[in-house]
């Protein structure tokens, strides 16, 4: 298991992030999920989301499944995927930014976001990274 060790500081924003995630409307079902683990939702590729705890660890949810899953994430790769996403929100999370895992580089195809915009306003997962947004060298 990977655990990134946020300051007290830190721990406290995550939680207080999570606590204000809306859940009142129908499409805020995955933040109900979330806040059942008591995890800041950051990263999410097609049946996946991946989440930042307030004690620094990651988890995988499955959105597919009746409980969600809440496993442990330890590939480095989404790890790092992880916090950067949750970082486009919360800018406070790059003091927890790992470093890139070893042989890897941000992909070039989608500048680091993992995703495509498509001519039509909507976004599409990276062909290239499968939105990890990073590859292995």
């Amino acid at each position: 298991m990977t655990k990134l060790a946020p300051s007290p500081e830190l721990s406290d924003h995550i939680q207080s992030w999570i606590d204000d995630l809306p859940t009142n409307r129908l499409g805020d079902w995955p933040n109900r999920l979330c806040k059942d683990y008591n995890a800041l939702p950051c990263h999410y590729r097609s049946l996946f989301l991946w989440c930042l705890c307030p004690d620094g660890s990651v988890i995988r949810l499955d959105l597919d499944s009746l409980g969600g899953g809440g496993d442990s994430e330890s590939d480095p790769l989404i790890v790092y995927a992880t916090v950067f996403g949750g970082a486009q929100a919360h800018p406070e999370l790059l003091e927890i930014l790992p470093p890139l895992p070893p042989d890897t580089r941000v992909c070039e195809k989608c500048g680091g976001l993992g995703y495509i915009k498509t001519a039509a306003d909507e976004s599409d997962s990276c062909p290239r990274c499968d939105g990890k947004i990073l590859v292995r060298e």
